[in-house]
């Protein structure tokens, strides 16, 4: 603590993403003020705890037949993944022995 104390002293402006940001000084009307809100801020939970439950959207309807395509290709989808991988290996293969 000394230590920032220190550095707000001798005038290090703190800065987040590249902009400034605003830093009150300890022992001034300024930090009393900020810590008193600091304080009402944490003694109520209902900001933090209270909140709605989350209701994902709806998917819009033009994708819908992109997802019917997908369930159905998607128990092949292994052979499709292990024949990508085969004919990888072979080009491969075969770009090293041409060489």
């Amino acid at each position: 603590m000394q230590f920032f104390r220190c550095i707000v002293s001798v005038g290090w402006e703190p800065q987040v993403a590249g902009e400034r940001v605003a830093v009150a000084q300890p022992g001034t009307a300024e930090a009393e003020r900020l810590t008193n809100q600091h304080k009402q801020l944490i003694a109520d939970e209902s900001i933090q705890f209270d909140l709605p439950a989350y209701v994902p959207p709806k998917p819009p309807e033009w994708l819908k037949p992109l997802q019917d395509f997908l369930s159905w290709l998607g128990p092949y989808m292994i052979y499709l993944f292990w024949g990508a991988v085969i004919s990888g290996v072979a080009i491969i293969v075969l770009l090293v022995f041409l060489e």
